[in-house]
């Protein structure tokens, strides 16, 4: 069985509540990456994404807007033994675009997305297929 600890990304960007949501808007696009998880005293207390960011405008329809006022704070979690099966089965069932992942003592672990399960899907798709062969 595959678990999001062995697919998860451990390297998660982070970002405070108090910054701007423009930061944040400039910092995804940098790196470029869709979902930041939001820390509060080494804590994971939010989410926020590039498809929140959308919705609520351009520019300068976030001018001056935090990031606490517009992070999802009713986060979807998973641990690091969660199976891939049930992820990807939350993640459907709820349109997430990623999990958190977070471990026993609260502390954020990774972050696991759509992306990283289609390149797990990508990968055993192409195994299969060799093996067929």
């Amino acid at each position: 069985m595959i678990y999001l600890k062995d697919i998860m990304t451990t390297a998660v960007q982070t970002i405070s509540p108090e910054m701007t949501v423009n930061y944040a808007f400039n910092l995804m696009l940098a790196k470029e990456i869709h979902h930041l998880v939001v820390m509060e005293q080494d804590r994971p207390v939010g989410l926020l994404s590039i498809r929140d960011l959308d919705m609520i405008g351009n520019e300068r329809d976030r001018e001056g807007l935090l990031v606490k006022a517009a992070m999802i704070t009713d986060m979807v979690i998973a641990s690091p033994q969660t199976g891939i099966q049930e992820a990807a089965a939350l993640m459907r069932g709820r349109h997430l675009g990623c999990l958190p992942v977070i471990g026993e003592d609260s502390s954020l672990q990774g972050i696991v997305t759509i992306s990283d399960m289609l390149a797990l899907l990508a990968e055993t798709s192409q195994r299969l297929q060799l093996i067929a062969d």
